[in-house]
């Protein structure tokens, strides 16, 4: 063996071997084999001169094929003529090629993971396909694929091997060339001075440490299993399928299945070993099955076959290992049995005794649970910094046409699913500067090209003739990487078909698995959320779909395709296929919230509803257990999106119903003074009638259960929301004569929840820093909670859930505020900010929070990098999930007893709360608004204090559901009680709103009072705070009193106080000032009395006994 050292693709070699550290921080590499062949032309095998310590040197040498000829070929190379193949099936049935065996010594295992060669291919280029004795030698097995330069002194060429591991044997590696029959020309390795052929890898014990046991406490004795149903040709990925059923058993038994034929099952729990040693484990099955402990693949007996058994071995400490069997049947017989064999143990069936699972969860306690939803990022473009798919090229951008002379000449000719028919280049991503797009991506298309990349390596490219499908490997290397083209040259027609897998981490050698769609690091940051938005990942904004057939296929080239001709998208596109939804939501178990186009029609609508309700081919509906949120396209009183716009010109040309009223009418037509109003009851009128749409589709039993329509409305603006919820009620609730409904029905009948968002503002000053900015504005809690008030107390009034579409800070002007914000996303004050927040919606009795976007680099973003979960608002967010909801505290607290007029009116503006009687008169059917909680569950009761002088009509309406309609004669301005108006079971800890309205009528309400006594009295003794949370301070005394009771009032506005006996019958009532007060209380009877102050909108109850 001779010593000397050379250099061969920039590297030094000695004959004691050099290691190669792998920047990507994989386990040190070493040479393990050299040859060179200076000299030894025309020899028919080869002897290796260096081999490191753990390879045996008997048998290392290189061969040639039956189909190739040595010859002396410059007289310095290993070469052989006769080739004669021109495609690698013509090469394998020839026996084109040369090889090398390698093998390791006694007690040792070899890693053969790169070869690096001086390929020779006389005059010129051939292609040369490497398969080894491991993987086999039949098309389809190869490991790598290049191409050699044409020429004397071909290039040097570096080959990654993947799989070629744990090679405990003599292992054969085999170079097959094709590409041309002239049987005169060379071919082989050699023809230069130095190394010829270079074997990279490692030397490791044959035996592996043994695998160390899980031990999970608590077990019981059995499995779990998932079944699904489908048709496979080999085992499908459990991963992204919807199980038809779970369950446990005793053992992997079949019997759980629901049909003889196509379907499968994963069984998963723990095996306990006895002893520590190596295991041998055997799957018998009929069709495919594959067992695993842990992650480790040990049995492969995956395809459609017959009976048959396969086997795997594996080193196990004594102990319980986590266990997984997966199998499917096609068609025919079904069979599957599960064996092992150790040291002491002969082969045999793995007894149920040996099999162990997890408890059944113990279902999660019935209280209240914060409602965290997140949206999902700004559609699937090719620099969306969440990379949500595995497979790069789903968001690639335009294909452009490459010219034979190389050049770039316009858009290239694409087919009916957007491929190119020609040579073409695609920008991949762009501006995706996330700092983790480095390593390796693995290339599958349907076609033949030369494939290229500016910004990395294309190796390892090997086109299957039988197959037609190209397949090869792009290695990038800058970890600054931001851009990535490919281009496909020389392909006789165009491709199709292209898949990139991108590295499973940031520098992997290793790629995706084609069948799983989603990015694990994309999964795990939003799994804890509730409900998934889906708005941004279907484009919903400037969204030009109109018809069914308008829609984004999963069969698309990309789920960003062209726009249609005739419709106009915004900057995110047409949007992702709807299936996507579905899978994801399946997947993770998260309810959906999805949004449709504004220009839909109703049969892409009904379409929709369908494709949730029963799927299609590439995916089941979805899930029974989710829940589906339905908005009409997003923000329609935004006049940034051309959706609101749109709405307008629509609503113009459609004026039933939404002037039944004639409101917009004059002379000359709709009136330009009330456009903002008729678009925004187009928006409400369009929500109903698809809520109607999906009622025909899943039936009257699921809507407001499973199918949630929603409305959603601008924070805090009772212009858009009171315009489109008093719309419905006057038209479908038919609370106007007009209305021409046959049936009327209660706004809840038709939608869900309503809401505005939960976007809180900092104050846009010169002096605003980090330090000042958490009590400016809405960063004041309970200066926003104003507006939220607003949107709660509206929302509530009609029955419907308070849900937010969208919440997080926020900066239109994005002046001085918006730079600070940046800086306070990450300072640890942010995250008690965002607690703060929440607590605040608990108040109102918030349901689904929403929060705008996951990541992003602006002062919306939750995360600046899907690596890094670690932010003050994301782990608030994590905080909030894990946490039981605050209690409402927004409004009265029942039981109350109020002076009318407490909260809102409508007639015509919203008022706050004052002392005097609220005068219903007119014609505006005006109404009082009292939002409350109550302390005690169970029925309750309303009393009403009224004047009137004239004939009235009184609807009481708790909470959307009209309770009574009341026609009460005049009083003549005389105050009249009703009392034991019953207003059905209520619960704690939840908003309601009640609302008192009167017809054409000079009502006058002077005393509202809720009870849990028919007769009207409130019960408790104990002061109840309203909405601004001011009290007046009372001394009563003494108590108890005889003939007189002496008050004492402190505070700035008078009170109306009264005295009602146990029975709720109202004694006295009288108008005091602050100061002290002496009451003749000599005509009252002996007894319990409840005395009730009144001031503002604070009510003050006290219990007195009079002897």
């Amino acid at each position: 063996m001779k010593t000397k050292t050379t250099t061969i693709a920039g590297r030094v070699a000695t004959a004691m071997g050099f290691m190669i550290i792998s920047a990507f921080g994989l386990r040190a590499q070493t040479v393990l084999a050299k040859w060179e062949f200076f000299g030894l032309g025309g020899a028919t095998t080869v002897g290796a001169y260096f081999n490191v310590s753990g390879v045996d040197n008997s048998n290392l040498k290189t061969t040639f094929g039956s189909g190739f000829t040595a010859t002396n070929y410059n007289g310095n190379g290993f070469t052989a003529r006769n080739q004669t193949a021109i495609s690698l099936s013509e090469a394998l049935a020839d026996n084109d090629y040369f090889a090398f065996k390698i093998k390791p010594s006694a007690g040792k295992k070899l890693t053969v993971s790169k070869i690096v060669i001086r390929p020779v291919s006389q005059s010129r280029t051939r292609t040369f396909v490497i398969f080894s004795s491991k993987s086999g030698f039949n098309a389809g097995n190869q490991i790598a694929v290049f191409t050699a330069t044409s020429g004397l002194n071909g290039e040097i060429k570096t080959v990654t091997l993947p799989g070629q591991n744990d090679l405990d044997a003599e292992t054969e590696f085999r170079f097959y060339v094709y590409g041309h029959n002239n049987q005169y020309e060379g071919v082989g390795a050699g023809n230069g001075d130095g190394d010829d052929i270079i074997v990279e890898g490692s030397v490791a014990d044959a035996t592996s440490p043994f695998r160390v046991p899980e031990n999970p406490s608590g077990v019981v004795n059995g499995l779990s299993y998932k079944y699904v149903e489908g048709s496979w040709s080999s085992l499908p990925d459990f991963n992204i399928l919807t199980p038809i059923k779970t369950g446990t058993g005793g053992s992997f038994d079949l019997s759980v299945r629901n049909r003889d034929d196509n379907f499968a099952l994963e069984f998963s729990g723990f095996i306990e070993v006895p002893s520590t040693g190596n295991y041998t484990f055997f799957t018998t099955s009929d069709d495919g099955s594959k067992l695993y402990i842990g992650s480790t693949e040990v049995v492969n007996n995956d395809g459609l076959h017959g009976s048959q058994e396969r086997a795997g071995s594996i080193g196990l400490q004594a102990g319980k290992h986590a266990i997984r069997v997966t199998y499917f049947e096609a068609t025919g017989g079904q069979n599957l049995a599960v064996s092992y064999s150790t040291t002491g143990i002969n082969k045999s069936i793995v007894p149920a005794s040996a099999l162990f699972r997890l408890p059944s969860a113990t279902p999660p306690p019935t209280s209240r649970r914060n409602e965290i939803a997140v949206n999902l990022n700004g559609s699937l473009m090719d620099f969306n910094p969440t990379k949500p798919l595995t497979d790069a090229m789903l968001t690639h951008r335009e294909w452009e046409r490459i010219m034979p002379n190389g050049s770039i000449n316009g858009k290239a000719t694409l087919d009916t699913n957007y491929w190119p028919v020609e040579d073409a280049k695609c920008l991949v991503y762009a501006g995706l500067s996330t700092g983790d797009n480095y390593g390796t991506y693995s290339l599958t298309f349907t076609g033949r090209a030369n494939v290229t990349s500016p910004h990395g390596t294309v190796n390892n490219y090997v086109y299957n003739s039988i197959t037609g499908i190209s397949t090869a490997k792009i290695v990038i290397t800058n970890t600054n990487n931001a851009d990535f083209f490919i281009e496909f040259r020389n392909t006789n027609g165009g491709i199709k078909n292209v898949k990139l897998m991108r590295p499973t981490f940031p520098g992997s050698t290793e790629s995706f698995n084609p069948s799983q769609m989603f990015n694990p690091v994309f999964l795990n940051a939003i799994q804890p959320f509730g409900m998934l938005r889906y708005m941004d990942w279907t484009a919903t904004n400037f969204n030009g779909d109109s018809l069914w057939s308008d829609r984004t296929r999963m069969y698309h080239a990309r789920w960003k395709p062209p726009t249609q001709p005739g419709r106009t998208y915004g900057w995110q596109g047409r949007g992702a296929p709807w299936e996507t939804v579905i899978i994801l939501s399946n997947l993770l178990g998260k309810d959906a919230h999805i949004s449709i186009p504004h220009k839909a029609t109703d049969d892409y609508i009904r379409n929709l509803a369908r494709l949730f309700r029963d799927g299609n081919q590439y995916t089941p509906g979805l899930r029974s257990d989710l829940k589906l949120y339905v908005e009409y396209s997003n923000e329609i009183w935004n006049w940034a999106f051309s959706q609101t716009g749109w709405a307008l010109k629509k609503a113009l040309t459609i004026p039933a119903p939404l002037n039944f009223d004639g409101i917009f009418t004059d002379a000359n037509g709709i009136s330009k003074d009330d456009s903002t109003t008729i678009w925004l009851r187009y928006k409400a009128n369009r929500t109903v009638e698809i809520s109607n749409i999906f009622r025909q589709e899943f039936g009257d039993g699921q809507m407001m259960t499973r199918v949630r329509p929603v409305l959603h409305y601008q924070q805090g603006s009772l212009n858009s929301q009171g315009k489109m919820l008093y719309f419905l009620e006057n038209y479908y609730s038919k609370a106007h004569p007009a209305s021409n409904v046959t049936t009327p029905r209660p706004i809840n009948y038709f939608i869900y929840a309503g809401g505005g968002s939960t976007y809180f503002y900092p104050q846009d000053a010169p002096d605003l820093t980090l330090d000042n900015i958490w009590n400016r504005r809405d960063f004041d809690s309970e200066i926003w909670l104003g507006k939220l008030r607003q949107d709660a107390f509206i929302t509530k009034m009609y029955g419907m859930e308070l849900l937010s579409y969208e919440g997080n800070t926020h900066n239109i002007n994005k002046r001085v505020a918006d730079s600070v914000l940046r800086i306070a996303d990450d300072d640890p004050r942010m995250y008690d900010e965002f607690l703060e927040k929440q607590r605040a919606w608990n108040s109102i009795d918030g349901g689904i929070n929403a929060y705008f976007t996951l990541v992003t680099n602006s002062f919306y973003a939750l995360l600046r990098n899907i690596n890094n979960l670690n932010t003050p608002k994301y782990n608030a967010l994590m905080e909030m999930i894990n946490t039981t909801p605050q209690p409402v505290t927004f409004g009265l607290k029942a039981p109350f007893s109020t002076v009318a007029g407490a909260f809102f009116k409508r007639a015509p503006e919203w008022n706050n709360p004052s002392n005097a009687p609220i005068d219903l008169s007119g014609t505006s059917k005006e109404w009082a608004g009292y939002p409350f909680t109550t302390s005690n569950v169970g029925n309750h009761y309303l009393q009403i204090v009224y004047s009137t002088t004239s004939a009235a009509t009184i609807e009481v309406m708790l909470s959307g559901q009209v309770i009574t309609v009341l026609s009460v004669p005049n009083t003549s301005n005389v105050a009249t009680t009703i009392s034991g108006i019953p207003l059905l079971a209520l619960t704690t800890n939840k908003l309601y709103v009640l609302r008192i309205k009167a017809g054409v009528s000079t009502l006058k309400l002077r005393n509202v009072a809720v009870t849990q006594n028919s007769g009207g009295r409130a019960e408790s003794s104990d002061w109840e705070t309203a909405m601004d949370g001011s009290k007046p301070e009372i001394n009563l005394y003494p108590n108890p009193a005889t003939g007189q009771v002496t008050l004492e009032v402190t505070g700035k506005n008078e009170n109306l106080v009264t005295f009602s006996n146990i029975e709720g019958k109202i004694i006295s009532t009288q108008i005091f000032s602050p100061g002290k007060h002496h009451v003749d209380i000599s005509g009252f009877s002996q007894g319990v009395y409840l005395v009730k102050f009144s001031s503002g909108s604070s009510v003050v109850f006290k219990k007195l006994i009079v002897q």
